[in-house]
C-alpha cells in the first residue's frame, strides 16, 4: 500500500515551494499571500531549468497583480 502523496505548492510571492496553510483559501505560511499554485509532477517532463526560470519572472510580476487587486478592492469599498 502506497503512503498518499503530499501535494506541492510554489507560492509566486515568494518565489518557492511552500506546504501552505489549508484554510478556506490556501494561503503561503512564509507571505500569508493567496497566490499559490498546486504543482503536479505526476507524469510530466518538464525542462528544470526553464520552470524555474518561467516562475521567476512570474513572481516579478506577483506584488505588482496583488496590489492591483487590492486597489481595485479598496475603490469599490469607497464606492459604497
Amino acid at each position: 500500500m502506497e503512503a498518499p502523496r503530499l501535494a506541492r505548492y510554489w507560492c509566486h510571492l515568494c518565489s518557492r515551494m511552500v506546504n501552505p496553510v489549508m484554510e478556506e483559501d490556501i494561503k503561503c505560511p512564509v507571505c500569508d499571500s493567496g497566490f499559490v499554485e498546486e504543482m503536479n509532477g505526476e507524469g510530466e517532463e518538464v525542462d528544470a531549468a526553464a520552470d524555474l526560470e518561467f516562475s521567476r519572472d512570474l513572481s516579478l510580476w506577483a506584488p505588482i497583480l496583488l496590489g492591483m487587486l487590492s486597489g481595485s478592492l479598496r475603490r469599490r469599498r469607497l464606492r459604497r
